[in-house]
């Protein structure tokens, strides 16, 4: 009974598969005619297509509807600004493509994602939905104050191995030394290791100034004369 019981559930799910299979391929060939501007007015439409716009699927099937052009990195911000933050390519028709692919209508999308992936100003470049570059941004932004305090933290580190105090007064001279605007910018170049803990104690560490050395004193003209009238008697006498 439990082996008739597997293959009836086999037999549901491969049914489910196919009739899923087929409504996609449908919906596939209705955007493949609307593109190609052979679509009419029919009363099966499931969804209203717009020049403007293309739908491509999830592995699920689910339809995520995106302007035109849009990107596969536009297509992991419409999922989720966490899967589009960490997305490093895609599937498309189980193609691998990169992150500045266009979609175009009926494809099927599998995000493939990295944790250690983070977003970078290129990808302004490569998203052409407006609600993407929103999200590019504010993911940028919250990168750059993680970065921020990361630096902030191994700044405090070298500060204390120093033996110095922390303060607004040393974070304020290290801005001026690098010459950056902001101490976000210092944060973030020290994160980066765009300034090392070796430039930081170079700058936090006035070196000794060496001892001046005793002043020349200078010899009076008149016992330059006499010096001199006595050195070239002297040759006289030798000639």
């Amino acid at each position: 009974s439990q082996g008739v019981r597997t293959a009836s559930l086999s037999c549901k799910e491969s049914k489910k598969s196919k009739e899923s299979d087929v409504w996609m391929q449908s919906i596939r060939d209705m955007l493949e005619k609307e593109s190609l501007g052979e679509l009419g007015d029919t009363e099966d439409s499931k969804i209203e297509v717009k020049s403007d716009r293309i739908y491509v699927f999830t592995p699920q099937g689910d339809l995520i509807r995106l302007s035109v052009n849009a990107t596969v990195l536009d297509f992991a911000f419409a999922v989720h600004s966490n899967i589009g933050s960490h997305c490093t390519g895609a599937k498309v028709n189980n193609q691998i493509v990169p992150l500045k692919h266009v979609l175009k209508n009926g494809d099927q999308v599998t995000i493939l994602t990295s944790k250690i992936q983070k977003p970078n100003m290129d990808w302004l470049n490569w998203v052409n939905t407006t609600r993407a570059k929103a999200k590019v941004k504010r993911a940028l932004k919250e990168l750059e104050y993680k970065e921020a305090e990361e630096g902030r933290e191994l700044l405090k580190r070298k500060v204390s191995q120093l033996k110095m105090t922390y303060s607004d007064e040393l974070i304020q001279k290290l801005v001026a030394t690098f010459k950056f605007n902001t101490t976000l910018d210092l944060f973030q170049a020290i994160a980066k290791e765009k300034v090392t803990a070796i430039q930081i104690k170079d700058a936090l560490i006035t070196p000794q100034k060496a001892e001046p050395k005793a002043p020349v004193k200078p010899i009076p003209p008149a016992k330059v004369l006499a010096t001199t009238s006595s050195h070239l008697g002297k040759q006289k006498i030798l000639i």
